[in-house]
């Protein structure tokens, strides 16, 4: 049953891939109005009304589609496409026309995401392929804000800004954070705010380079909390969301030539180069709720621990029952063989603080010191009892180390998390000043 969805799967992807496009297409009469009206071959640069315009994001500027962009949004989104992607505002236009400031601000838009270390799950081609899929036609959409002080138009050394977080499109070209209004109750998941992000402090120091060039202030960074990443559909409804803890990005270039585009399109066409790496850490019970309607409910939980497996009704599949024992090599036996013992495909290698005292004092990291994938580990076997805050001393520690099998041997915590390594490319955007309050409206 698994490799019968993967097929299936694989072969949407295929068919709704970037370079191919399930969007409009200008070879289409019923479609080229649309893409005129949006900023298509033969407009780029988008009105700022912030709110979605009232005539649905006319293009106001000359600039040409970049025929390395992907098929889905450029030709309908309006893009301004320039460079080696598919940026909507050029944040080296913005910084000239800011000059030097106390805090001069840049913006992405996440263009390109794959997790490239969780091979039997979210690493899998016809998953990943379905998250660039969903980006591309903005059903997901993190945005980045950083702000830092500039002189003599170049980054200088000082206190900064970020903001990090989830957001939605406007008809007009433009995004917007998500207010605490936002999110509407799904499943177990009701609180509004939950979507809602907060501008944080931190350090640019710029005689280094990444990633140590811009630093969050440790006691003010909030990747030790939830971050909840909606999936919609087509129709601006939540499919799924995916809960993550410890966001850190650990690769990207910082120096003006990525100013607009981190990463690029292949010169092929056959897809994203990405330009940075970073680090999400995926909590085991927070996940165990939001089923996923591509994996027949399936939760993200399920999906980290046992594969793509289908039948979720047994008990041998569910998360919370299934006692943690050595993995398995092939999850589609567990599927077919109630009478399996054991169907973890991986176990947990990574520590999240659950209580607000533990995450006032350490933040995610991988804990399983033997762990298959040879993750780098810096965890200590005693108890984390003060903050490992860089401010507050020399930190040779990232937290307690933990037990994959959660038995708690030698004393140790159970593992509670996975460690996601992922390739991102980023585009430059236009991130309005209010948050909206709603999900994104259909432009079409």
């Amino acid at each position: 049953m698994q490799k019968r969805f993967v097929r299936g799967l694989l072969l949407l992807s295929a068919l709704c891939a970037p370079q191919v496009g399930c969007g409009k297409s200008a070879s289409n009469p019923a479609d080229a109005a649309t893409i005129q009206r949006d900023g298509g071959p033969d407009g780029g640069h988008v009105s700022d009304a912030g709110d979605g315009g009232p005539n649905g994001g006319i293009s106001t500027g000359p600039d040409p589609v970049n025929p390395k962009c992907p098929a889905v949004r450029p030709l309908d989104g309006a893009y301004a496409a320039k460079g080696k992607c598919c940026y909507r505002v050029a944040n080296s236009t913005r910084i000239k026309a800011q000059g030097d400031g106390p805090l001069d601000t840049i913006e992405y838009r996440v263009a390109y995401q794959a997790t490239t270390n969780q091979p039997q799950s979210l690493g899998l081609g016809a998953i990943n392929a379905d998250n660039i899929f969903r980006i591309n036609n903005e059903q997901l959409n993190v945005l980045w804000q950083f702000k830092g002080p500039r002189e003599g138009g170049k980054s200088v050394s000082g206190p900064g800004k970020l903001r990090i977080g989830i957001g939605r499109s406007n008809c007009d070209g433009t995004y917007s954070f998500y207010s605490d209004k936002a999110a509407p109750a799904v499943a177990s998941l009701n609180n509004p705010a939950r979507w809602q992000s907060k501008e944080f402090d931190s350090v640019i120091d710029a005689s280094k380079q990444e990633p140590d060039r811009v630093v969050p202030v440790w006691s003010m960074n909030p990747n030790r909390e939830y971050t909840y990443l909606p999936y919609l559909n087509a129709g601006g409804s939540v499919d799924w969301e995916v809960i993550t803890q410890g966001f850190t990005i650990d690769k990207m270039p910082t120096d003006d030539s990525a100013l607009d585009c981190i990463g690029e399109i292949k010169s092929d066409g056959s897809g994203w180069k990405g330009g940075g790496t970073l680090t999400a850490y995926v909590p085991m019970e927070a996940n165990d709720s939001s089923g996923i309607p591509l994996l027949n409910g399936q939760t993200t939980c399920q999906l980290l621990a046992f594969g793509a497996v289908l039948d979720v009704t047994s008990p041998k599949s569910s998360c919370k029952t299934t006692p943690r024992e050595a993995p398995v090599q092939d999850s589609s036996a567990c599927a077919s063989d109630p009478k399996t013992k054991s169907c973890w495909v991986k176990l947990p290698d990574s520590l999240c603080p659950a209580s607000a005292d533990e995450k006032s004092k350490w933040g995610c990291h991988v804990g399983y010191e033997g762990n298959p994938d040879k993750e780098p580990t810096k965890c200590t076997h005693s108890p984390v009892t003060a903050a490992l805050d860089p401010a507050l001393g020399p930190v040779t520690t990232e937290g307690q180390c933990c037990d994959p099998l959660g038995k708690q041997s030698s004393g140790l915590p159970a593992c509670n998390a996975w460690v996601t390594r992922n390739d991102f490319a980023a585009a430059a955007v236009k991130i309005t000043a209010k948050d909206a309050d709603a999900l994104q409206k259909s432009c079409l």
